[in-house]
């Protein structure tokens, strides 16, 4: 047993031994058979690849050789090489001669080779047969011999071998070359096509019926992603378009040649293109091919022509021929001197080559197997009517894109037309010709009516398109018979017709033409010469007429259609919008009003107690007796009180009469300061939980440098995924899935293995990593701004591109769509929902209690985006009560029983921004009532314009005054306009029902109520609930009078039906799903093309700026003047009309330019004399010839058609058409009622005439007080509806008129009028006629404009704002201009410099006029901005708008003598000029803001705004400018200083509010030291800055020469020598060449011999080579020596007298530029040196001159002449000691020289300095080097003229007292500085302003009171300033 087991266990360990072993034989397993995987995969892959390659061969293989054989034969031209270019211009079309074609060339190029070959042989001598031919006599030609002489006859001898295509050649193999490559290239055709074969048959393959690169791609898959649709053009691109791909080639070959040969081939193209359909033309194709491959065979016969050998010259070389060697070219004749170039066959060839092709296509796609791959190239039925197109679309509708594929295509089928159309603008004005204009022509009118033209059938489209097409190729057809003039005329037109060069523009563009040399007087055109633009337009023509006949385009049109139908439904939806803010606004001011009025009173109330309190008080120590009624009576009293202060409502409260101002003020106490627990508590209320906005990058980066990197990454992934699972549970929400409980535990951070300590490498990639995701957040936070500031936009284009979508859908059914079936849609949505959420009936017994309930609860509902609002919905919707009979006295109200049961629904479309009925609901303030009242009276038409215009009806107040008439016709019009309506006829109410209860609107009624008439009614019941009403009797109706029901679909704004998700459809959730996805990059470019289409208007304004601002014309200046006084002040958006004109007026200003570009017109002829010249008039006008002159305005075209098509797509373009159709009649008087009420007139009555049929009803109405329509900005939609009295009093002036007729010819009959009278008569009746038509024109120019204005200053509701400060801003800016660049707005004053003028106590007039005007209009504009006045500040904008643009454009350049368009400081100031302009029209258009609130940096609280905000107030005077301008201007109680203490606490509070908020956001951990970062980073650099101010002056004064200092060589250097105090012996001066700067090598010397010397090398340290200068003095004086006899004897007398005392003077003097800051001019000094004796005895036998060696020999004088001299900055010059040696000055000798040849006894002194020197050793004269010190900058000049000592004293000290005012004195400020909570000492300020603002002054002063206790108060203000406690 043992022996067993202990085998058993043996065994194993052997195995245990080999398993490494066979572990690692494994491995190498695994690794061999990896590697054979690959290598087999490689094989399989490399064999793909061979048979791609050889079926690629087989394709084009045909291509290949046909070029090649085609290109030989072209640059070898011979007559046998004629054989190759006849086969294969056959073979190529006629597919069957192919092999035919292969075969011959093959047998050909053999025998070629073996010609050529036997042709070398040394027996042929072509010199034994070649012809000399002898030149011809003048007689027989008249061409010159230098000429002649290039001839080919007489060049040298003929050999008549080479026209057959033999020649001699040295080096065989490359004569051979080309046809060797010939033979090899036709036998690997042959081998492709054998290999291919023996493939196929090997492996039983048939050969592929399409010639494709993928096989596996057909039709389908071309609307199947980008790569497959890219894949399918690869395969079919020529199926597709190798039609085109001709006539391009075709084009190709005219603008190649411009020749003989061209013109046919042009003839051809139009005879092809006449064709149009492609069916025709494939019949004709054929004959194309066969004509291409005839013209190719007879022009390469031309160019081989007749053999020279005989001799014979062609005959239009002839004597009598008159052709030129242009024109023979031209005509592609063949010709000896100018051979036809032969490359011009390969053009012709391409284009065979291409036509073959096609012809083979034309054959396939027949063929049925060929059309299921490829598809058909059947072209579209011509007669479809895209617009009505309802069949079904076989192709796919990408309008809502869902993939690049869509994008792609959207671009081409929707965009390509404007970009075609830009190409034929550029196509028209690069060229200045007569064609051209044509181009421009089609353009305009393409772009004006071209989206009207696309709706229209496909027949009509193509018609126009065609003919622009057949335009295109008439021009180049012209141009190219014209050449004929261009290149071969030339000469004698540019001698003769110069102005038909020009209008033409003809110029040769082919190279190998001779032309005449330039003339001054006639310039060619040549670069605006050619075709080339003008294929480039051809070929993007015929590719729209491709688009036009897809099947895409149908889409295309359909949501043209759509958009169309929605043209003024982005205008209706921005209009909800602006109503439903001001609608916010004006109840938020009530709302903060009336809270204030209620805690006043309150305060009031209770004040009045305290006061009570203490007088009871008094009383009871009085009368102890009457205590025990005190209790009661005060309970009572202050009933009483609150009572009392009720019932007096308006009037002023006196309830203490006998308070001052002052007192009042001062009067503040603790009771003030009780009633705000109470108010903070229902704001409390008000507010909700919001969710915690996404961390900004900036926040992000806050977190990474308090933490790390590494930390605030986990953050943010933890927040990304918090944020994905709340998404996920919305969606799953939505989704309707049941609840997903997550588990939300935090992500434990659990130690990886490899997450060791942090070293080096991984610290530099988590910066990296967090680098990186910061770049990617701050380019989401980039994103998500640019998409908040274009919401608004973005949200009305969603709500359109869903509405175009519904009426798509509704086209594609085939039924008529209208706007009306949205609006159905949506309410039939909103029932189905009211009906889905199952609130039950009411029951009839509690109806109106439950009725309160419901209303009580929606209001009590948070209203936050998209509340879920309840209303009623009854199935009795238009209350018709007020008929005939009920007016008779029977009792209109119906009893409770019988009326109709309101049932209460919800629905999920309003939204309504807060708890009260008005609040910011747009659709209806109460919308809980359930009978919707629709009612015809009051309107303000007549009642024939009531039938005409549904869209114009108003929904007025019942009233009981209605016509029967009028009744009954609006009830039939709703039963003809409502499906399944019954009448029920147990009530004379009309009840629309059906049978499921689900109510439709009439169509007519959703029509008839049009936001803009509703009129919304203001809550007045006390209770704070609305009462829901449902009987419809009349005492009831001023609360149901903006009840309608269901809520009008018209008002709801875009985020409401966005939020309510009304219509859903799958493309366009793929679409969104399609755009959320994209990468961030595309999305932050999505971002900022929304933001540039929502601001597209103000892109528009810019370019026409700009345009005018580098134009500077009349032509240019209308525009800006219109866009300031019209476009910017329409409300609310400038109209249409508008848009139109200037477009048109673009227009027209291109063309006028164009027109005058031509050269022919006498000013363009001397351009540059007058180019610069601002008065010279084609300048001033803009009609100039310039490059480039027509740029600008293709920019401003552009961006106005932009911009049209954005207003067309967002619904913005046709607002006004529904107003523009009732003005428009004809036929009735210019009678117009403006006095339509306005805003102040709410009280006042409206009465308005209305004709009924024959008498006039008089009609009045009281005005709605909150109605909050606004008038149309469009001048025309400002006519008030005509009165057709009227049209009444016209009708009976004409039959009056006929009356007098009929008299008239009676009394004719009697007594007949002489001809003169009837004469007389006739034109009194024209005068007449005239003098009423003028009036009536006069009156139609006139009404609207004042219209427009008297709108504009009393408009009905204003989206009020506040750009002053941004206007401040603006003129802050052009003040600085001014001052700054003030030389640009003077005449002469270039040069001059503001900073010099003023240091000379001048002011410059033009400066100052500016200035000062600049400064007024800031004033003017403050002081209107605080009055508030609309008309002052609209009066202003004209007269600036008219006055800065006569100034700027017309007086400035006479003033400056310079174009306004070289001004560049002028331009600037113009465009912010018109920034300014700019914001004041935003002004005037939304109207003063009711409160002008403090300053515009306080509107949101954030490090950006304290900043600013700080730097406000640090500008010296502004702060206290504007507080006093404010107090001025400014209704108010307060005194100034009262003001100004408000003003300063207000900012105070407002700096502590940033910081607090940016502590909030920015928030620090508990116990975390400070970072050394922070430390080192800000306190280092406040340690840096004191040290530098301590000791800033002495390192300014020593850092400011030697750094910054300017080198301040001489100008002059004068040297006089004198003796003994005569007449000086010596005077020289040097200057410019005589004062040297030496170069490096002398200057390294000179330094060199200093080296030993370091007291000397110290010196000169503080030099560099510049700025020392070597004076050149020359020798001899410059002046004579002119002394007097007796002079010159006593002069002589003291010299050799030894007691005397007699010495020599050196002086010299340096001047330098005074400019350059040195502190004087002038730079002197001088020595004196006493003589020795023996030197002055030398020198008196000199003088004295009596023997000839004493006067020849030179004196030397020693030790006096100071080599090195320094020149500081002052007047003090000194010699340097330092440099010389041992102290000692240098030697110098003198000679006194006579002039014995003139007699004139002329005596001058020669001196020269000894010893060595820098420059000219030899030579006598003398050398100075000056040592310039640097001078200080002129800029720091001033600070340098303190010296130090000033310095200290002025600046540091100064600074010094600042510094030390920041550091001290802060523990006195405590109590004001650290508040933790500013916002209710915040709201107390803005109460202040609110009040004032409000007129409620007294209320003013008690605010006051209490602001001025709080802060006398510690202990209620640290009560005040506590954060509040949730």
């Amino acid at each position: 047993m043992t022996g067993s087991w202990n085998s058993q266990t043996s065994s194993p360990s052997p195995a245990k031994k080999t398993t490494p072993s066979t572990d690692l034989r494994n491995k190498w397993h695994l690794v061999i058979d990896r590697l054979t995987v690959l290598f087999l995969k490689f094989l399989e892959y490399f064999h793909k690849l061979q048979v791609f390659m050889w079926w690629i061969l087989e394709l084009h293989i045909i291509k290949i050789v046909s070029s090649y054989i085609i290109w030989v034969t072209v640059k070898e031209v011979s007559l046998f090489n004629y054989v190759f270019l006849i086969s294969w211009a056959f073979a190529l079309p006629y597919a069957k001669l192919r092999r035919v074609a292969s075969s011959v060339c093959t047998v050909w190029t053999c025998v070629i080779i073996v010609c050529k070959m036997l042709y070398q042989l040394q027996t042929i001598k072509p010199e034994n047969f070649s012809v000399n031919c002898s030149l011809p006599n003048e007689n027989q030609t008249n061409i010159p011999l230098n000429e002649l002489n290039k001839s080919l006859l007489y060049s040298a001898p003929v050999d008549p071998t080479e026209w057959v295509g033999l020649r001699k050649s040295s080096p065989l193999l490359v004569y051979l070359r080309n046809n060797l490559l010939m033979l090899a290239i036709l036998a690997f055709e042959v081998t492709v096509y054998r290999h291919q074969e023996y493939y196929r048959g090997r492996n039983n393959l048939t050969a592929p019926v399409s010639k494709t690169i993928f096989h596996d791609i057909t039709r389908l898959h071309l609307d199947d992603g980008l790569i497959n649709c890219a894949k399918y053009f690869v395969n079919y691109f020529f199926y597709k378009f190798g039609l085109e791909t001709c006539f391009l080639m075709s084009v190709n070959v005219i603008g190649q040649r411009m020749d003989f040969y061209a013109m046919i081939h042009a003839c051809w193209l139009i005879g092809v293109l006449y064709r149009r359909r492609r069916k025709a033309i494939a019949e004709v194709w054929p004959k194309y091919c066969c004509f291409l491959a005839c013209i190719i065979t007879f022009q390469y016969f031309v160019c081989i022509g007749i053999p020279p050998a005989p001799c014979r010259d062609y005959p239009w070389r002839f004597k009598g021929a008159n052709f030129n060697d242009n024109i023979i070219k031209w005509l592609y004749f063949p010709d000896f001197i100018v051979r036809p170039n032969p490359v011009f066959l390969v053009y012709d060839f391409m284009l065979l080559l291409c036509a073959s092709l096609q012809r083979q296509i034309f054959e396939d796609e027949n063929k049925a197997a060929v059309r299921i791959m490829a598809g058909d190239n059947v072209e579209i039925c011509m007669n479809l009517d895209a617009a009505s197109f309802s069949q079904h679309n076989p192709v796919p509708d990408f309008i809502h894109c869902r993939s690049y594929l869509d994008m792609s295509k959207v671009i081409i089928f929707s965009y390509l037309f404007w970009f075609v159309l830009t190409i034929i603008f550029i196509t028209g004005t690069t060229r200045i010709s007569i064609f051209c204009m044509g181009y421009l022509v089609a353009c305009f009118y393409f772009l004006l009516f071209g989206g009207d033209l696309l709706l229209k059938p496909i027949k009509s489209i193509l018609r126009y398109w065609d003919w622009l097409i057949a335009y295109n190729v008439f021009v180049i057809t012209m141009k190219n018979i014209l050449s004929i003039g261009a290149c071969g005329y030339i000469g004698a037109l540019v001698r003769n017709s110069c102005w038909l060069i020009q209008a033409f523009s003809l110029a040769c563009t082919v190279k190998g033409y001779k032309m005449p040399e330039d003339d001054s007087r006639c310039k060619l055109p040549s670069g605006e010469a050619g075709i080339i633009w003008d294929s480039i337009c051809f070929a993007f023509l015929l590719l729209q007429r491709r688009v036009f006949m897809s099947y895409y385009f149908l889409h295309v049109v359909a949501d043209i259609k759509a958009s169309q139908i929605l043209a003024s439904r982005g205008a209706e939806l921005f209009q909800a919008t602006i109503v439903k803010a001001v609608k916010a606004r004006i109840e938020e001011e009530k709302k903060s009003m009336d809270q204030l009025k209620r805690q006043m009173d309150r305060i009031k109330a209770r004040q009045q107690k305290y006061k009570k309190g203490k007088e009871r008080m008094l009383s009871l120590t009085q009368e102890s007796g009457e205590g025990q009624d005190i209790q009661k009576v005060s309970e009572e009293d202050d009933e009483r009180e609150a009572d009392k202060q009720k019932a007096k409502g308006k009037k002023k409260q006196w309830w203490r009469p006998w308070v001052d101002h002052a007192s009042m003020v001062r009067s503040g106490d603790y009771y003030l300061f009780e009633t705000d627990s109470e108010e903070e508590e229902e704001e409390e209320l008000k507010k909700e939980d919001e969710e915690p906005p996404r961390k900004s990058a900036f926040q992000f980066v806050y977190q990474a440098w308090i933490t790390d990197p590494k930390t605030a990454l986990r953050q943010r992934r933890k927040e990304k995924k918090k944020m994905a699972r709340e998404e996920q549970k919305g969606r799953r929400k939505g989704s309707g899935e049941g609840p997903v409980e997550w588990e939300d535990r935090e992500d434990e951070p659990i130690k990886k293995k490899s997450d060791g300590p942090d070293n080096i490498i991984k610290r530099i990639f988590n910066i990296l990593k967090f680098t990186w995701v910061l770049f990617l957040a701050t380019v989401d936070s980039f994103t998500t701004w640019l998409n908040s500031i274009s919401r608004e936009h973005i949200d009305i284009s969603t709500v359109l591109r869903i509405e175009r979508c519904m009426l798509t859908r509704e086209i594609k059914k085939g039924n008529v769509p209208t706007r009306e079936s949205i609006h159905m849609y949506y309410q039939n949505h909103m029932m189905n929902l009211s009906r889905e959420s199952g609130l039950d009936t009411i029951d009839e017994h509690s109806g109106a209690g439950s009725r309160a309930q419901a209303a009580h609860r929606m209001d009590s509902l948070d209203s936050h985006d998209s509340i879920s609002s309840c209303y009623t919905e009854a199935t009795l919707l238009i209350s018709r009560q007020s008929t005939l009979d009920d007016l008779d006295g029977q009792d209109p109200v119906p009893k409770t029983s019988e009326r109709a049961r309101p049932r209460l629904r919800k629905v999920f479309s309003m939204d309504m921004s807060s708890s009260s009925a008005d609040s910011g609901s747009v659709a209806s303030s109460e919308p809980t009532q359930c009978t919707m009242l629709y009612s015809r009276q009051g309107t303000t038409e007549t009642i024939e314009e009531v039938e005409a215009e549904a869209e114009e009806e108003v929904v007025e107040s019942l009233e009981p005054e209605l016509h029967d008439a009028e009744e009954k016709e609006y009830a039939a019009d709703y039963e003809a306009g409502v499906e399944e309506v019954s009448l029920t006829p147990d009530e004379e109410l009309p009840q629309f029902s059906t049978d499921d209860g689900d109510v439709e609107a009439p169509p007519s009624y959703s029509k008839a109520v049009s936001f803009e008439h509703l009129s919304f009614a203001s809550q007045d019941d006390s209770g704070g609930k609305n009462h829901m009403v449902v009987s419809p009797d009349d005492s009831r109706t001023d609360k149901l009078e903006s009840s309608i029901l269901p809520p009008l679909t018209h008002e709801l704004t875009a985020s409401d039906l966005l939020m309510s998700k009304m219509f859903r459809d799958d493309e366009l959730e793929e679409s969104e799903k399609f755009y959320v996805d994209q990468p961030r990059f595309l999305l932050l470019f999505y971002a900022m093309y929304n933001t540039l289409v929502a601001r597209s208007e103000m892109v528009c304004y810019f370019v026409i700026i700009l345009n005018h601002m580098i134009s500077a014309s009349i032509i240019t200046l209308l525009l800006p003047i219109l866009i300031f006084l019209w476009a910017m002040l329409s409300v609310p958006r400038p109209s249409r009309r508008f848009w139109m004109m200037a477009i048109v007026y673009t227009e027209v200003a291109i063309v006028v330019k164009y027109f005058f570009q031509f050269g022919f017109f006498p000013w363009n002829k001397d351009l540059e004399i007058y180019k610069d010249r601002p008065y010279f008039p084609p300048n001033i006008i803009g009609v100039e010839k310039k490059e480039g002159y027509v740029l600008y305005d293709l920019i401003q075209l552009l961006a106005l058609f932009f911009h049209r098509s954005i207003l067309k797509c967002h619904g913005l373009w046709d607002e006004d058409d529904i107003v523009d159709s009732n003005t428009d009649k004809e036929g009735s008087d210019d009678e117009l009622s403006l006095g339509q009420g306005r805003r102040g007139s709410s009280e006042s009555l409206k009465s308005i005439n209305l004709a009924a049929s024959v008498e006039s009803v008089h009609v009045t109405f009281p005005e709605q007080p909150a109605a909050i329509r606004r008038k149309r900005s469009c001048s025309s939609s400002q006519i008030s509806p005509r009165s057709s009295f009227s049209s009444n009093r016209s009708k009976r002036g004409s039959t009056s008129t006929r009356n007098s007729s009929q008299k008239g010819s009676s009394v004719l009959s009697i007594k007949q009028k002489s001809k003169r009278e009837l004469y007389m008569e006739k034109l009194q009746e024209h005068l007449i006629k005239a003098k009423a038509f003028t009036i009536k024109k006069t009156l139609q120019i006139y009404v609207p404009i004042r219209q427009f204005f008297y709108d504009l200053i009393h408009p009905d509701y204003s989206a009020v704002t506040d750009v002053y400060v941004l206007m401040f801003l603006a003129d802050t800016v052009d003040f600085i201009i001014i001052v700054f660049g003030f030389w640009a707005f003077g005449k002469h004053s270039a040069a001059a410099d503001i900073t010099s003028s003023l240091s000379e106590d001048q002011v410059p007039g033009p400066f100052l006029v500016m200035v000062l005007i600049q400064f007024g209009t800031m004033v003017v504009d403050r002081a209107l901005y605080l009055r508030k006045t609309v008309l002052g500040k609209v009066i202003f904008q004209v007269i600036l708008v008219f006055g800065i643009h006569f100034w700027m454009f017309f007086i400035l350049p006479s003033v400056t003598e310079r174009k306004f368009s070289q001004n560049l400081v002028a331009q600037l100031w113009y465009f912010v000029k018109c920034v300014y302009f700019g914001l004041s029209a935003y002004q005037i258009r939304c109207g003063y803001p009711t409160r002008v609130l403090g300053n515009f940096l306080t509107k949101s609280y954030n490090y950006v705004n304290l900043f600013l905000f700080q730097g406000f107030r640090l500008v010296p005077f502004l702060t206290e400018l504007r507080a006093v301008m404010d107090w001025v201007w400014t209704d108010t109680t307060l005194s100034l200083s009262s003001w100004i203490c408000v003003e300063d606490i207000y900012a105070h509070i407002f700096i502590l509010k940033c910081w607090r908020e940016s502590e909030k956001r920015y928030p620090q951990p508990r116990g975390q030291k400070k970072k050394k970062a922070v430390k080192y980073g800000m306190g280092g650099m406040i340690i840096v800055l004191l040290i530098c101010i301590v000791w800033f002056p002495l390192l300014f004064m020593s850092l400011i020469k030697s750094v910054a200092g300017v080198i301040n060589q001489p100008l002059d250097v004068s040297v006089t020598i004198t003796l003994g105090g005569y007449q000086p012996i010596f005077t020289m001066s040097a200057q410019q060449s005589q004062l040297k700067v030496m170069d490096g090598t002398k200057y390294n010397e000179f330094i060199k011999s200093f080296g030993p010397n370091s007291g000397a090398m110290q010196f000169l340290e503080n030099y560099e080579r510049q700025d020392i200068t070597v004076a050149e003095l020359e020798g001899n004086s410059n002046s004579l020596w002119t002394i007097s006899p007796p002079s010159k004897q006593k002069m002589i007398q003291e010299l050799t007298d030894p007691n005397s005392c007699f010495s020599v003077v050196f002086s010299w003097s340096i001047q330098r530029n005074m400019t350059l800051g040195a502190k004087a001019e002038i730079a002197t000094d001088k020595l004196s040196f006493p003589l020795t004796d023996a030197t002055r005895s030398s020198i008196a036998k000199m003088i004295a001159g009596n023997d000839t060696e004493s006067s020849n020999t030179p004196v030397t004088i020693e030790k006096i002449y100071p080599y090195y001299v320094k020149a500081p900055s002052d007047s003090n010059s000194k010699p340097i000691k330092q440099l010389l040696s041992e102290n000692n000055f240098m030697n110098i000798t003198i000679i006194l020289f006579r002039d014995n040849v003139t007699k004139s006894n002329s005596e001058w002194w020669v001196l020269n300095l000894t010893g060595s020197r820098i420059f000219n050793q030899g030579s006598q004269a003398l050398e100075l080097v000056v040592f310039n010190d640097k001078v200080s900058p002129p800029s720091l000049g001033f600070l340098a003229g303190y010296g130090i000592m000033g310095l200290y004293a002025s600046v540091v000290l100064v600074i010094g007292k600042f510094v030390r005012e920041f550091f001290s004195g802060i523990s006195h400020s405590i109590m004001f500085e650290e508040l933790p909570n500013v916002d209710r000492i915040l709201k107390l300020c803005t109460d202040i302003f609110l009040v004032r603002e409000t007129g409620e002054l007294e209320l003013e002063e008690d605010l006051y009171a209490k602001l001025i206790f709080l802060y006398r108060s510690p202990e209620t203000m640290i009560k005040w300033t506590r954060e509040k406690t949730n």
